[in-house]
């Protein structure tokens, strides 16, 4: 070679060799920085796993919190506990599975209406057997899956593992990865133990004890991922692993890269972080450059090469090309998953790809130069075959021919296309026939139709109603509960809005329902689910069915329509309000409330809960045969007939009650029966329960109501009976109370009014007399000389003598005055509207009186009296200080005698003659 060639020869080459040892380094440094955002994303990925598994322990935790702060968690305590759960703490489900000890086990099935379950292998169940069980009890979920309640799932060895571990350490306790609930969905399961008295004792077997059951959380893996690829470097693809499990891959890791083991929840968690893609640019741009001088040099070299080895060359690059054509398009047909053949004029194969193996399991040397009944299918294939292959030899197009196979692997079916391939001379001389197998898209469409029988079984076999409503509202299909509970068939449903006044719509308030809030229109409007709405809706024949409603927004071929779920609480709603009621008239009880306070309540109370239109207390007298309205309530605009007066002997709810004492009842809703606390309306049903006093027939508690439709039920005579106990202990606490008020007002040994007694009792009669302008007159009375009647005949004859004394006073004053011993020996005397002369008249009649009573063991007696009239005083105190000053004037005088005060005090005429000594 000469010089001429070498020298241009070398200098490319050195030209390529630089231009690729710049490139390669470039590209190392590209490298070097994929594997620090490598590193970077795995501790960003570590940091968003504790994160995101941190959160959902913790808001079990909190989940838990609940059973530690009561003992009694209702569903909808706990379903709007869990709601709030599921909106922070990323989880798919939160659930509670109680533990169910063997002598627990009865009460709670009893409670559930249902057996606890085990699974039984294919996802069937079977009845649990004996031994401690932690069924799944109450479920709030955001996963598109059954929820299967009562299902003890502990005995599968990894659910139970974590469970004791959980139990046992006293932490959240996760579980190896999992599909939640059967909806599809992968992720882990982690339970938070909850023991009695809020916290764990120390020691395993005393947790054991103490366990009352999980707190369980459904925790997606893809929530997970999601989070991942937010943090972690765009590229850079991270992997989750548990162990030999896969948890989460948004994308397959790279060579090289980070890895980490980090501990989630109990177990050991590997972060792979795989080196992202090397940016090639600069590398790619220094290549680039370098290859492009080099091709100008290349080109000097190429314009002096002569131009028959160029036609030589393009030729050679036209034979290769076709080759490779042809190679290209072998391997196409042999690697492709449908069968490719051709069949000649004589309808013999002339050549069929590799994946007539796959579904034949034959060879394709088996059916090559054959036909197809040389080739062994069945008869009826090949007759259906051969004539689709005529008929594509006769010019027809888009022939097709659907069929079955019995393949090594069983049945499958296939569906072929023939086209007529034209020859040289222009007719058809081959048949392009492509095969493919449908097998997969059969049986989804038969595992379809398999699913919707299922669901129309399940929708019918539910005891909860279901309804589905169109865009509109207006409903178009329901289940044979939903006729049940909303007593109206599907005929009379189809096409009714739920918001179709019809329906009287009510809010749990009783208030009307407005459309606006009628959940289905607010899912609807929104497109947001709806759970546990507590309305009421009044079936044709007029009762009231209280329902607990849930909403589901459905999307079917773009048109938007809403799926309603509902369960029948009337009876929970009516025990709730009875119970409300009960309490409410409890508290006013517990006051010690006033009886006809008492008596109203009561009466509004048993109009509510029992659905009458109105209701009444009535007392009996002491004979049974006359009674009073003491309370009465009606709904509505019609008045109440408190204070009517009640025939006991005539044929009423009452009357029965006042005869047999017995809760009664009467109408049956035929006929118009007569009512007392329902004047004037004509009443068809009528129900009344006893009030008794200590084991005294006190009264009754009625209640009426005037729809003939709709007699009063058999649960109001046990709801106005448990209403009348609390009737009859206001009664007797009101009776008490009186009790200990005359006790407290009442003198211990003659049974006169006491000195507390008398002065409420003056201060009062002083108060009319100043607001009416007239006068009352105050008589102190003392008896003379009671020290000796004690000292000679002893204290018991003394408390004989002052008996005695305040029966003979009290038996000789009028009605409305009042007598009281405010002393040892000295009474007090308040005459009313009384001037001083009439008081010393009365005085000195009944001091007269007393001088001719002889007591036993002691004889006949004298009194002295003072009496001050209220005109002489300026308030009580100074009247009672005036007439005592009297009455000292009196007994200074020589006792036995009455003394006035006035502006010339005196003595009466006669006492000196009446006197007994000084």
């Amino acid at each position: 070679m000469s010089h001429r060639r070498i020298l241009p020869t070398v200098l490319v080459a050195l030209l390529l060799l630089g231009t690729l040892a710049v490139a390669a380094t470039s590209l190392r440094h590209e490298r070097q920085r994929a594997d620090e955002r490598a590193a970077a994303g795995a501790a960003r990925a570590v940091d968003v796993t504790r994160l995101g598994v941190t959160n959902a322990s913790g808001s079990l935790g909190n989940a838990a919190g609940l059973f530690d702060a009561s003992d009694e968690v209702t569903s909808r305590d706990f379903a709007a506990f869990a709601r709030r759960v599921l909106g922070r703490g990323g989880l798919a489900a939160v659930a509670w599975m109680p533990k169910v000890t063997p002598s627990g086990r009865a009460p709670y099935e009893a409670q559930a209406g249902v057996p606890i379950t085990v699974p039984d292998g294919a996802g069937g169940t079977r009845v649990a057997p004996d031994g401690v069980h932690y069924p799944l009890t109450y479920v709030t979920t955001r996963l598109p899956a059954a929820v299967p309640l009562r299902l003890d799932s502990s005995a599968d060895p990894a659910r139970g593992a974590a469970l004791r571990r959980a139990a046992l350490e006293d932490t959240a306790i996760a579980t190896a990865p999992l599909t939640l609930l059967g909806s599809g969905v992968r992720g882990i399961l982690i339970y938070q133990p909850v023991y009695a008295g809020g916290s764990a004792p120390t020691g395993a077997a005393a947790r054991l004890r103490a366990l009352r059951g999980f707190v369980v959380g459904s925790f997606p893996l893809e929530v997970l991922a999601a989070r991942i690829i937010d943090a972690a470097d765009a590229g850079v693809p991270i992997e989750i692993r548990d162990g030999d499990d896969v948890l989460s891959a948004p994308a397959p890791a790279a060579a090289g890269g980070a890895r980490v083991d980090v501990g989630v929840a109990g177990r050991r968690w590997t972060i792979l972080a795989g080196r992202p893609p090397t940016s090639l640019t600069q590398p790619v741009a220094i290549l680039t450059g370098g290859v492009a001088l080099t091709l100008l040099a290349l080109l000097l070299a190429v314009a002096v090469a002569r131009r028959d080895r160029f036609a030589v060359s393009a030729v050679g690059r036209a034979t290769t090309e076709l080759r490779e054509s042809r190679r290209s398009l072998r391997a196409l047909s042999d690697n492709s998953p449908d069968i490719v053949a051709r069949y000649d004029r004589d309808l013999r194969c002339t050549f069929v790809n590799a994946a007539v193996t796959a579904a034949t399991g034959l060879p394709p040397s088996a059916f090559l130069g054959r036909t197809s009944a040389e080739a062994g299918m069945p008869p009826a294939l090949v007759a259906t075959w051969e004539g689709a292959m005529r008929r594509a030899f006769d010019g027809e197009e888009g022939v097709e021919v659907d069929f079955a196979f019995a393949s090594p692997d069983g049945p499958r079916t296939f569906q072929s296309r023939l086209v007529a391939e034209p020859g040289p001379d222009g007719p058809a001389d081959h048949v392009l026939v492509v095969t493919r197998d449908t097998t997969r898209q059969t049986r989804a469409e038969e595992g379809r139709r398999a699913s919707e029988h299922r669901y129309r079984v399940l929708l019918e076999s539910l005891s909860d109603g279901v309804v589905v409503q169109d865009a509109t509202g207006a409903i178009v299909s329901c289940n044979p509960a939903a006729e049940a509970i909303l007593g109206i068939s599907a005929e009379g449903m189809t096409g009714r809005a739920t918001t179709d006044p019809r329906w009287r719509a009510v809010r749990d308030d009783d208030t009307p329902l407005p459309a606006d809030e009628n959940p289905a229109l607010v899912t609807l409007r929104t497109g947001e689910p709806q759970d546990g709405v507590v309305l009421g809706m009044h079936r044709p024949d007029g009762s009231l069915v209280w329902l607990s409603v849930s909403t589901r927004p459905l999307d079917d071929d773009g048109s938007r329509s809403v799926v309603c779920c509902f369960t029948d609480i009337t009876a929970r709603v009516q025990a709730g309000r009875e119970q409300d009621a009960l309490r409410r008239v409890a508290t006013v009880v517990a006051g010690d409330a006033e009886p006809p306070e008492v008596h109203e309540l009561v009466a509004r109370e048993a109009a509510a809960i029992t659905g009458a239109e109105a209701a009444g207390v009535v007392r009996f007298d002491a004979r049974g045969l006359r009674g009073v309205v003491v309370g009465a309530h009606a709904r509505g605009d019609d008045a109440a007939a408190t204070g009517a007066a009640v025939d006991l002997t005539a044929p009423t709810a009452i009357g029965r009650v006042a005869t047999t004492g017995v809760v009664a009842r009467v109408g049956d809703g035929t006929a118009p029966i007569p009512s007392v606390i329902f004047p004037g309306r004509p009443v068809s049903s009528a129900v009344a329960a006893p009030i008794r006093v200590d084991n005294r027939l006190w009264g009754a508690l009625s209640a009426v109501t005037t729809r003939p439709d709709e007699p009063l039920g058999p649960e109001t005579a046990e709801r106005l009976t448990r209403l009348a106990e609390l009737v009859a202990l206001a009664i007797m606490s009101a009776e008490a109370r009186a009790q200990m008020a005359t006790l407290a007002s009442t003198d211990h040994l003659t049974g006169l009014p006491n000195r507390r007694a008398f002065t409420d009792r003056l201060a009062a009669e002083i108060a009319v007399a100043r607001r009416d302008g007239t006068d009352v007159s105050l008589v102190l009375i003392d008896i003379d000389h009671f020290k000796r009647i004690n000292d000679t005949h002893g204290h018991p004859a003394g408390d004989r003598v002052l008996m005695g004394v305040a029966a003979e006073i009290f038996g000789h004053v009028r009605e409305d005055e009042t007598v009281a011993r405010i002393g040892g020996e000295e009474f007090a005397w308040v005459l009313p509207r009384t001037d001083g002369a009439d008081a010393m008249d009365a005085a000195e009649r009944m001091r007269h009186h007393l001088g001719t009573v002889a007591f036993d063991d002691v004889g006949t007696l004298t009194l002295s009296m003072g009496v001050c009239e209220l005109r002489h005083a300026r308030d009580a105190s100074d009247l009672l200080r005036l007439a005592d000053v009297a009455l000292y004037r009196a007994k200074d005088a020589g006792r036995d005698r009455v003394v006035r005060h006035d502006a010339a005090p005196a003595a009466t005429a006669g006492a000196a003659t009446t006197s007994t000594g000084p």
